[in-house]
């Protein structure tokens, strides 16, 4: 990975790491869990294609590949009743992984906008909305001009955070929490709705991509099991 990158990335999110080390020990905890509950894998994701493939170690021969939950299709960026069908499976194990994703160029020293316009429908574009800016504008109350349904489900989310945004220390990290927050938020609330017999992994954490590099950074907020016929999370440690 490029020096100055990992120096970049390190310095707005301290606890990242290389998302290929990520996605290895993912793998093997993946196997694991399979080993201990006999299901087949689908894997079910509110990343877009290109963030997906941050985690290209992730790999298993026998796993259904991805259900993309879609981008800006329900509040907050995940296809509500996609998922929402998937809970009434019978008997398989859900891999779960979700987050937000920044793109880093240091030439502009923060995120350009997001390049996966051919993956609207299925990407949180959340680095169309790090700028402060955008920020400032709605927690201001001021009139934003672009008023498309992209921009709608930003206000909506921004607007429940106005103060929080307003005190950040940084507002670029602030609204990247706020992204994972609400996402995770909605998940959670229709995991609640699964068939017993479907058991979950769920991973969530913040991807980090950069302009002209291969290599990736993730930075892990969440892994956890939830088990067949339980209400029960079982915390993973990753590392």
């Amino acid at each position: 990975m490029n020096t100055q990158h990992f120096e970049i990335a390190k310095s707005y999110f301290p606890d990242s790491t290389s998302a290929k080390l990520i996605s290895q020990q993912l793998n093997a905890i993946i196997k694991q869990t399979q080993k201990n509950c006999s299901k087949q894998i689908v894997l079910v994701t509110s990343l877009c294609p290109g963030t997906l493939d941050l985690l290209k170690e992730m790999e298993l021969d026998d796993m259904v590949k991805a259900f993309h939950l879609g981008g800006i299709d329900g509040y907050p960026f995940l296809d509500l009743d996609g998922l929402e069908s998937l809970m009434q499976a019978s008997d398989v194990m859900i891999l779960l992984i979700f987050g937000p994703h920044v793109v880093i160029s240091p030439k502009e020293g923060k995120a350009p906008k997001s390049k996966a316009d051919t993956y609207l429908r299925a990407c949180c574009n959340a680095t169309e909305f790090r700028d402060a800016p955008l920020a400032n504008t709605i927690t201001s109350g001021r009139n934003f001009p672009d008023r498309s349904a992209q921009v709608e489900e930003v206000i909506k989310l921004f607007s429940m955070h106005t103060e929080r945004l307003t005190n950040a220390k940084d507002q670029t990290l602030e609204i990247t929490d706020i992204f994972y927050e609400a996402i995770e938020e909605r998940i959670r609330t229709i995991i609640r709705t699964k068939n017993a017999s479907v058991s979950i992994l769920l991973f969530g954490g913040v991807y980090i991509n950069f302009v002209d590099d291969p290599e990736s950074m993730c930075l892990p907020r969440n892994l956890a099991y939830l088990p067949s016929y339980s209400d029960e999370y079982q915390t993973i440690d990753i590392f």
